[in-house]
C-alpha cells in the first residue's frame, strides 16, 4: 500500500512538471514563430516544441493549429478581459482602426501513461495548452 501512494505522489509530481515543460516548449514554439516571420512553417515549429519538451517515453505528444494550413491575418478586438478573433485579410483595417495581424494559434497535447499503469493517477490522461502568437 506504501508503495502504491509513494508512486502515485510521483507520478502526480512528474505529471505536473511534463505540465510546466509542456508550456515552456509551446513558448519556445511561439518565440520562434514570432521571430521568423511570415515565411515560418508548421513543420519547422512542430520541430521547435518537439525539441524543446523531449517527451517522456510511452507518452503521445500532438501539435495542432489553426489555421491549419499556417498563419492567418486576424483583427483583435477586446472587451474586458476577453479577446475575440475575427478572420480577415491582408491590409484590412479592422473596426478600431488598426491593421489585421498576422496570427497562429498553436495547441499541443501530451498523453500521459504513469509508471505504476493502470494503478496511475495520470494513466492515459491527457494535457494540453494553447498559444496564440502574432507573427507580424
Amino acid at each position: 500500500m506504501l508503495l502504491i501512494m509513494l508512486g502515485g505522489a510521483a507520478d502526480f509530481g512528474l505529471a505536473f512538471y511534463d505540465r510546466l515543460t509542456l508550456a515552456a516548449a509551446l513558448e519556445s514554439g511561439a518565440e520562434y514563430a514570432h521571430f521568423q516571420g511570415a515565411s515560418v512553417s508548421t513543420a519547422n515549429i512542430t520541430a521547435v516544441i518537439t525539441d524543446a519538451m523531449n517527451p517522456p517515453s510511452g507518452t503521445t505528444l500532438s501539435v495542432s493549429y489553426t489555421p491549419s494550413s499556417g498563419p492567418g491575418y486576424y483583427c483583435v478586438t477586446s472587451s474586458g478581459s476577453s479577446a475575440t478573433m475575427t478572420s480577415s485579410t491582408s491590409g484590412a483595417t479592422c473596426s478600431d482602426g488598426t491593421p489585421a495581424g498576422l496570427y497562429l494559434t498553436i495547441q499541443a497535447s501530451l498523453t500521459l501513461t504513469g509508471y505504476l499503469g493502470t494503478y496511475s493517477i495520470p494513466f492515459n490522461t491527457p494535457i494540453s495548452d494553447t498559444v496564440v502568437v502574432r507573427i507580424m
